[in-house]
């Protein structure tokens, strides 16, 4: 790469796991780079949920972002598919001739980190948004060793070249600043992937609603089955208050949650499910109260669009989660894997109207102050920006 090329940065190519995220939460980014002046190419893997997939596909198409599938998938462990996936990967770099490479979730960053070494790209960019099912579930030995084995080699790949790593909660800033020791790798905190507060704000929400409501990948680390033990005991004492999961149930996902669980919930009128929602701001106009008892996060971008739309929010005390409510001010934390916990956090909230006013007003402050899509983009474009 010449002199002149380094000087201006103006292609920039994405690596994603899948379109359904790429759209869901960074098409925005994308679409103000191609304002700036950039080249914008989509390089992403194989769909992790059909469903989604198929509509993110028709959004896609009404930009003028080249898209470029890989076969690698979010969960694949077949060593000859995934030499393959991350051969047709740097092949398929080397020819698109980025200047920045700007990869997000677990897979889409360990290949793009090594695919970045055959390529002439000047800068690599890692949004980490959350450490995937091998960080969340490492139940088995493999997946143990695998998880080790990523972090390892993730601390060399860092370090080996110009690297810039955002993060989205403080914990995660700790743990990847500890990994750094090279001058030209950096790090940057951005909480989130941003919200389009205009499309959330005055929701004109009705103040009689009785949902409560979990919008989620229908995973077990999301705490599904917490929220449905929670949804149990509420209704003993609170039957009309009406239980809503909102995802998709078709993840490739070791951590997924069959169909014919579900089903058998609703069966049971244990919870309502009203599968993959396009316009969640019309969802959170009809519900209550938004839980998310997740076992680990980056900065869910569900919370902070609940806290836009004025709804209190009850979520788990760990990474990621913690940072997306103001504790007790605007939202409720509660400890992982308790459901009951989770019941009596529901059952206060149910019991003070005023409580879940208040905590809604203080969402819309948090929101406005850390979690505008417009900021959120700003710091990124400064970092690509940045030498």
């Amino acid at each position: 790469m010449n002199d002149s090329k380094k000087n201006k940065r103006d292609r920039i190519t994405y690596v994603i796991n899948n379109v359904g995220f790429f759209v869901s939460h960074r098409l925005p980014l994308a679409l103000e780079a191609i304002d700036r002046g950039y080249k914008v190419n989509l390089i992403t893997g194989l769909p992790g949920s059909e469903s989604i997939e198929e509509k993110a596909l028709e959004t896609l198409k009404k930009y003028p972002i080249p898209h470029i599938s890989v076969p690698f998938t979010s969960r694949g462990m077949n060593p000859f598919k995934e030499v393959k996936a991350l051969l047709l990967l740097i092949n398929t770099l080397r020819n698109v001739e980025p200047d920045i490479i700007h990869a997000a979730s677990p897979k889409g960053i360990f290949y793009a980190a090594i695919s970045r070494i055959f390529t002439n790209a000047d800068k690599l960019v890692l949004s980490v948004s959350g450490m995937g099912f091998l960080f969340t579930s490492p139940k088995s030995v493999l997946a143990k060793f695998i998880a080790k084995m990523y972090k390892t080699v993730m601390i060399a790949l860092i370090n080996l070249q110009r690297t810039s790593i955002i993060v989205q909660n403080k914990d995660d800033f700790a743990f990847w600043s500890k990994l750094i020791y090279a001058k030209k790798t950096s790090i940057y905190l951005v909480p989130g992937s941003g919200v389009k507060l205009k499309h959330f704000l005055n929701a004109n929400r009705k103040d009689d609603s009785r949902i409560i409501l979990l919008p989620a990948r229908l995973l077990i680390d999301k705490g599904v089955y917490e929220f449905v033990d929670a949804a149990k005991t509420v209704k003993k004492k609170y039957p009309e208050w009406i239980f809503v999961l909102v995802g998709a149930a078709d993840y490739d996902n070791p951590s997924s949650i069959d169909q014919k669980t579900i089903n058998q919930w609703v069966e049971d009128r244990i919870i309502d499910w009203w599968g993959h929602q396009d316009d969640m701001a019309q969802v959170y106009r009809k519900t209550a109260i938004v839980c998310l008892p997740s076992y680990r996060e980056g900065m869910p971008k569900v919370l902070l669009e609940a806290s836009a739309s004025g709804l209190p929010v009850i979520t788990t005390d760990v990474i990621g989660c913690r940072e997306a409510i103001t504790p007790g001010i605007s939202g409720l934390l509660v400890a992982s894997h308790d459901s009951k916990e989770l019941a009596a956090a529901i059952i206060k909230l149910i019991e003070n109207s005023e409580l879940r006013k208040k905590m809604g007003e203080e969402g819309i402050k948090l929101a406005k102050e850390k979690f505008s899509i417009e900021k959120v983009i700003a710091s990124i474009h400064q970092i690509y920006e940045y030498d």
